[in-house]
């Protein structure tokens, strides 16, 4: 069994990294708006799509922004779960 320690340590490192996930989250949501705000306007202007490019390319990119943050979320849940069993068990044999 892992030490009580090690397991707050690896917590609170799982912590930062989701500090870090969050600033992430404004690149998750900035560059793919950004890019479909750009695509869309060449596509009004490039193609028979006007003015329907612009809402096509954002809706694109905001369904890829939440289907990226869903993945991202379940990830780091799973972690703070596996983290917290490891520390219920700890805690559980610190006091046997």
């Amino acid at each position: 069994m892992a030490d009580i320690n090690d397991i707050r340590k690896r917590k609170e490192a799982l912590t930062h990294k989701t500090f870090v996930m969050a600033v992430q989250v404004i690149f998750v949501f900035g560059i793919p708006a950004f890019g479909g705000l750009f695509l869309g306007n060449w596509l009004n202007a490039n193609t028979s799509l006007a003015p329907n490019g612009r809402v096509i390319t954002l809706s694109i990119a905001f369904v890829l922004s939440w289907t990226i943050i869903i993945f991202m979320y379940r990830k780091l849940a799973k972690q703070f779960k596996a983290l917290d069993k490891e520390e219920a068990e700890a805690l559980t044999d610190k006091k046997q």
